[in-house]
Formats: structure tokens, sequence, C-alpha cells
């Protein structure tokens, strides 16, 4: 029988990342040069290719891991080799980058991975759905992989999952893509507005969305220097609170007014020696550091210790280390 099919709405990326395992021994132990467990760079048009060093746990040899990854959108793409996989580095230029893709002893082969476009199906729209039969996870929505929401969304469908089957299974395809879509809502609008927010994303841009945008890049500016304004962007990209939290007058005044008092510089290094990991490159080069949040789940999972987790915006990341 013939079902009709859910709409579906995309954003034509067409991101690569190349990507590889590093040994984190000798000269690339986690100590001077490498103090940070995790780095990710900024993607904007001014730099528009991504890159992310994490510290991962010992592989099967017991050897402690660095996963390296570099991207780029629509053709800028770098071959699965070790040589391209440096050039990307010394082109994005992070010191982390390019001292473990020259100095680390590469694990395997490099790898590359390729997404043509972000993608989410509106199964809330359909009016007949088969029994017994549920989509979740990326056969709802797929997101580029450099907001590092995918994981987080789909745990937070299982618990919208959980809530509705415990009202029966009486129309519970319906009951859960009408609670799903209203989890998906708010990172799906940040990724869309992080993927066209880079001008070789070629889909269209409607006036509100060059706003917010405006606004967003503001913020990164700001941010490096403002641990104010840095902590409320991280909880929104966390999904701990609303993206209107960011327009909350003292979030607004900090990022419109653009400056900052020297208490601020110094409660940012104090940050950074608390939490020692959170770092940004942003257009310009500069950078911005901000705590750690063992981020619930929208507001509902139960966070474990332990438990790394990413999320980022085009232009700026914020991570939660593995600890």
């Amino acid at each position: 029988m013939t079902r009709k099919q859910p709409v579906e709405q995309r954003v034509d990326i067409g991101i690569s990342y190349t990507s590889a395992y590093f040994r984190r021994t000798g000269d690339c132990a986690l100590g001077p040069g490498l103090d940070k467990v995790a780095a990710f760079g900024a993607v904007t048009n001014a730099q528009p290719r991504p890159g992310v060093v994490i510290a991962q746990e010992r592989d099967a040899t017991g050897y402690p891991r660095w996963v390296v990854g570099v991207g780029g959108f629509r053709g800028d793409h770098a071959e699965a080799t070790l040589e391209a996989l440096r050039e990307r580095a010394r082109d994005i230029a992070s010191p982390e980058l390019v001292k473990i893709t020259h100095d680390g002893a590469l694990i395997g082969d490099v790898m590359r991975y390729q997404m043509p476009h972000s993608q989410r199906r509106r199964y809330k729209r359909l009016r007949r759905l088969p029994e017994g039969l549920l989509a979740m996870g990326d056969s709802i929505t797929s997101f580029n992989p450099i907001y590092g929401q995918g994981m987080t969304v789909a745990a937070c469908e299982a618990l919208v999952l959980r809530q509705q089957l415990s009202r029966g299974l009486a129309g519970l395809g319906q009951r859960l893509f009408r609670a799903a879509a209203k989890v998906i809502d708010i990172p799906w609008q940040l990724a869309v507005g992080g993927d066209l927010s880079i001008d070789a994303v070629p889909d269209p841009r409607p006036l509100p969305l060059r706003i917010v945008n405006a606004y967003v890049a503001r913020i990164y500016r700001v941010a490096p220097h403002d641990p104010v304004v840095s902590l409320g962007f991280q909880r929104v990209v966390h999904m701990l609170d609303q993206p209107a939290a960011l327009f909350a007058p003292r979030i607004l005044w900090r990022v419109l007014r653009g400056s900052v008092h020297s208490r601020d510089a110094d409660r940012s290094q104090a940050l950074r020696e608390c939490v020692g990991v959170d770092l940004w490159w942003l257009a310009d080069g500069s950078r911005a550091v901000g705590p750690h949040h063992a981020a619930p789940c929208c507001r509902r999972a139960d966070a474990r210790r332990g438990i790394g987790h990413a999320v980022a915006s085009s232009g700026s990341v914020a991570v939660n280390a593995l600890r």
C-alpha cells in the first residue's frame, strides 16, 4: 500500500570531513603546548574550514589518542591523505592541529566523510501513519555534524518516546512526532542559521535570519573578552536555555556595547584556570574561553559525569570534554 511521504526540508551544505587518529604520547601528550583536551576551529566566511582536536580514551592497544578532523563546504574538500590533512591544518592555522598532524604518530588510515545536506522530515504533518513503526534520530532530522547535535537530539527523542509510551499505544505515532518536533525546532534553527551564515551554502536567507546571524556574529566578537556573554551563548548551544536568553537585557547590553571591563578579563582567566579546555577560534584569530557543563539533554536527561557532549554554531564552539 502506497502512503504519503513526509514533507522534507533540506539545506544543501556539501560538507566533507577528513579525519584521523594520532597517539597522545611523547611530544603530543597533554602538557605544554597541548594543554587543552579539546579545541574547535571556527567556521565563518573569513575562515570557512572547520577543524577539531579532541582527546579520546585509549585504543585497543592501550595508547591514548587524539582524534583530528578538518573540513570544507561544497567542493572545498581535503583528500583522505596525511599530507592533505596536514595542509588543511596549516591553512586553518590552529597550533594544536598543526602540531598533532605534523608531530603525532598516525593510528590507522586517514578517513573522509561527506554529507550533501542537512535534512528534516515533517512526520507530524502526516494524517496517517503505519501502525507499529516509528522514525527516530537521523530518519527524522540529520544535522551538519559540525554542530554536534545529532546524538543529543536523538537522546531527547528517546525521552519523548518514553513519555509518550507511558500514555499507551493508541495514537502513539502522532503524539511522538508532535512532541519530538518541539525538541527538534531549536537545534534545527540553530544549525540552519549557522549553515546559512556561510556564503558557500546557496539556500535563501530570509530577513529575520540575516538579522539574527548579524547579532550572533557580534556575540562571536564579544565572547572572547566577556565571560558573561560566553557562558550565555554556551548555555543556548548546549540546549540548557532557549535562544531568547541571548536577548535578555544583561546579555543584550553587553553584546551591543561591545566592550568589557578589566575585571571581566580577570574572570575569564579564572575560568580558564578552573576548567582548562573550552577554546574557540574566531574569524580574527582571537580566542574565547568558557566553562564545561554536563548538559542535561533538553533539560530532561540525567547527565552522567564523564560523558562528553559538544554543540557548535558557525563561528564558535562550546564543548564538554571527556573527564
